[in-house]
């Protein structure tokens, strides 16, 4: 751990405690910059979390030289957990469900069962997040068993924490976007992070792959899910998409898309670049962007549906969580890539 380590966590713990405090004056903003900061930091971690898992399932030589980023990250899985519950007090704020008596779906969207099933998939996945850290199982039945749940838990985390925040708007692949989300997130982590140290040319290839594969199959998801919208015509997708494409938040779309989608696709498609450490770290850096780009999206629109509006809290929490994020990551890292006996 280098010597700026604590005063960098101090300053990122010193920001989210900022927020907190503005969350009780301004609960609405503050609270839904403290639940976009989550969905972005904890998506990384479970994403790394079900790489991790696959990998101990099925083995493969791409997925040694990523492994000291992907423990890293899912073991940053309990921070991102505390740092939750700084939100979580406000539902009334953030939900409309929570301000709303006796509607249909209240047998699902109530405040203490809201809880409950938040604190189970977080501390599910910290469990999870610590026992991947050791080296992969002779016996394949764990990793199965936890990619199931992970399945579940993660499909259930987007619906309650993003989808509800427009409760009338129901779309079926909305957990899958969300996963596939998170998962690409987490590899473009591990594959920016590990670069420089692989040397193998064919192992760099299946890096870029596996960035092409996850970017496609994320596009899929969501332009199916537009599509669907689109074809139902129904007041209930309106209602979701209006917000992020009828106002300036559609330029937000739009670059998303470019980041996450036209721009790595492009890079990619040629085996030669896949290849190229410099091309994989730059695709790596512009997912990244876009996966931040996705939190904002995901959260913001339903809050502040007008179009962008932004506060000092939106600055604070990411800054926050991503400074104890980062600071952590980079000391976990350093310390998995030391452990002798990990193949190279």
């Amino acid at each position: 751990m280098t010597k700026t380590a604590p005063l960098i966590a101090a300053v990122g713990v010193l920001a989210l405690a900022s927020v907190a405090f503005v969350e009780t004056r301004q609960a609405p903003a503050a609270a839904g910059s403290l639940l976009m900061a989550c969905w972005l930091f904890a998506g990384l971690g479970f994403g790394a979390l079900a790489l991790l898992l696959l990998h101990d399932l099925t083995g493969g030589d791409w997925g040694w030289p990523l492994r000291p980023a992907l423990q890293a990250t899912a073991a940053t899985l309990p921070l991102t957990s505390v740092a939750t519950l700084l939100w979580l007090p406000a539902l009334d704020a953030l939900y409309p469900w929570a301000r709303a008596v006796d509607t249909p779906q209240s047998w699902y969207l109530n405040e203490p069962f809201f809880i409950a099933r938040a604190l189970l998939f977080l501390l599910s996945w910290s469990a999870l997040a610590l026992w991947v850290q050791r080296p992969p199982p002779a016996r394949r039945r764990g990793p199965v068993l936890a990619l199931l749940w992970l399945g579940l838990s993660g499909s259930l985390a987007g619906i309650d924490w993003a989808m509800s925040l427009t409760p009338e708007h129901h779309a079926a692949g909305f957990g899958l976007l969300t996963i596939s989300g998170w998962v690409l997130g987490a590899m473009a982590l591990a594959v920016g992070a590990s670069t420089t140290s692989v040397e193998n040319e064919s192992i760099r290839a299946d890096h870029g792959a596996w960035l092409l594969m996850l970017l496609l199959l994320w596009a899929y998801l969501a332009y199916m899910d537009y599509l669907t919208a689109w074809i139902g015509d129904q007041p209930s997708a309106l209602a979701w998409y209006w917000p992020r494409v009828g106002t300036e938040w559609s330029r937000w779309m739009l670059a998303g898309v470019a980041l996450r989608v036209l721009l790595p696709f492009c890079l990619l498609l040629d085996s030669r670049a896949r290849r190229n450490p410099r091309v994989l770290a730059l695709c790596a850096a512009l997912l990244l962007a876009a996966q931040f780009m996705e939190a904002v999206l995901m959260v913001l629109p339903s809050l502040r549906s007008s179009g962008p509006l932004w506060y000092w809290s939106d600055l604070l929490a990411v800054l926050g969580l991503g400074l104890l994020f980062g600071s952590a990551f980079d000391f976990l890292r350093r310390r998995r890539t030391r452990i002798a006996g990990e193949p190279a």
